[in-house]
């Protein structure tokens, strides 16, 4: 059965070259390329079902607030995987872009082949980040350096520190007394990082903090 695939970007040539690959290597993919949501949304009578949608951001980035609500009212809107293309390979968007509800996040450097495999595994369920990505979130950070976790994009710098030791699975009072605030504030930020997390408690928030950047080994030194 034959989809439809929507290609949003302003830059018509470049969406229109994708449409091109793509239907190259997808027979079973019908692409159909427009500026905007509501352009798209003033076609007539489409004859296939839609499969997905791809949205070429370009050089924005999904750490810019706007970009991001952006992509979160897209993700709202259609019922289908959402794939983001942009120029950025930055570990922290392609989080937030699946913080924000998208199922695939593929940077402008890679090959025709693999943006269309991504493509096609969003419109089979799963979810791609490119390896470039997962490989820049878990680098060491230097010796004398403190590593940065990825998600300091998505929250502020008050919540970066609370999911900081919430990913331990410490208590809020024991949270409180180590970042010198009150326990009532560390409620809040820690219901807020939930809420960006999209998880139903803090458990689950631990969990997928650690799976975006693991703790590091204990000092097996001191132990001695």
């Amino acid at each position: 059965m034959v989809k439809l695939l929507l290609i949003l970007d302003k830059r018509t040539l470049n969406s229109q070259c994708l449409a091109f690959g793509i239907s190259l290597h997808r027979s079973d993919l019908k692409v159909l390329t427009a500026s905007s949501i509501d352009e798209f949304s003033s076609i007539d009578a489409l004859s296939f079902p839609l499969a997905a949608v791809v949205s070429n951001i370009g050089t924005r980035r999904l750490t810019e607030d706007d970009c991001a609500d952006d992509l979160r009212q897209m993700c709202g809107r259609f019922q289908v995987p959402i794939v983001v293309l942009a120029n950025s390979a930055a570990p922290e968007d392609a989080i937030i872009a699946l913080q924000c509800g998208a199922k695939g996040y593929i940077p402008l450097s890679v090959s025709l082949k693999i943006c269309v495999e991504a493509i096609g595994l969003a419109v089979a369920g799963g979810i791609f980040i490119p390896a470039e990505s997962l490989i820049a979130s878990r680098e060491p950070a230097p010796a004398n350096e403190h590593p940065t976790p990825p998600w300091t994009a998505l929250f502020t710098k008050r919540q970066s520190q609370v999911a900081e030791v919430l990913r331990r699975g410490i208590p809020n009072k024991v949270i409180a007394h180590e970042l010198d605030m009150r326990e009532s504030t560390v409620k809040v930020h820690t219901r807020n990082i939930m809420k960006k997390l999209r998880v139903g408690n803090r458990t689950e928030a631990a969990f997928k903090l650690n799976a975006f950047c693991p703790p590091p080994p204990e000092d097996t030194d001191a132990e001695k």
